[in-house]
């Protein structure tokens, strides 16, 4: 045998390994390859699947509304008394325990207050980004103004997902289909 081919191993404890070419290896680099690949390929298919986005026809209808903070430790908690951090999401949508979304791009909330809420949506569903306006939008808007809320959903379901905002990171809404 070739000294290339074949090699011996003296391991940490003083033991000889024997003589091993590449043929006779246990782990052929081939199969490793093919074992990652296959691996590689399950995981990114997972990953995909369990992506969901939701479009106009099921965004029509009526939402619950739940307003949620973010606590310390990462973890997420029901918030419907204590508004006292000045906060865009809670202070629109403190007053709100439904809102409904029309298929002509209005929104109905069930508000008690007098402040002037969002009238007129928009949604994305390329970047499933909600924008809200107290104007009608026509298109998806290149500026944003204050009178334009935009809302990142997360979807976890066709009945459930959760609106954040990148000025309010902490705090988010959470949105279940009646």
């Amino acid at each position: 045998m070739n000294n290339i081919e074949s090699k011996r191993y003296i391991h940490r404890c003083g033991l000889k390994s024997a003589s091993v070419n590449r043929s006779q290896a246990i782990f052929p680099k081939g199969r490793i390859n093919s074992a990652l690949r296959k691996v590689s390929l399950i995981l990114f298919l997972t990953l995909t699947s369990c992506s969901y986005s939701i479009d106009r026809k099921e965004l029509i209808g009526n939402w619950n509304i739940e307003i949620e903070r973010k606590l310390e430790n990462g973890n997420w908690e029901s918030d419907e008394i204590t508004f006292f951090k000045m906060s865009t999401i809670p202070n629109v949508f403190k007053y709100s325990k439904f809102l409904s979304f029309h298929d002509d791009g209005v929104i109905e909330l069930n508000s008690l207050s007098t402040d002037r809420f969002p009238e007129y949506y928009l949604l994305d569903e390329s970047s499933q980004t909600i924008y809200m306006s107290l104007d009608p939008i026509e298109g998806i808007p290149t500026q944003i103004d204050r009178s334009l809320f935009v809302f990142h959903m997360k979807v976890n379901n066709n009945t459930n997902f959760s609106l954040t905002t990148n000025t309010d990171s902490d705090v988010r809404l959470v949105l279940n289909k009646q």
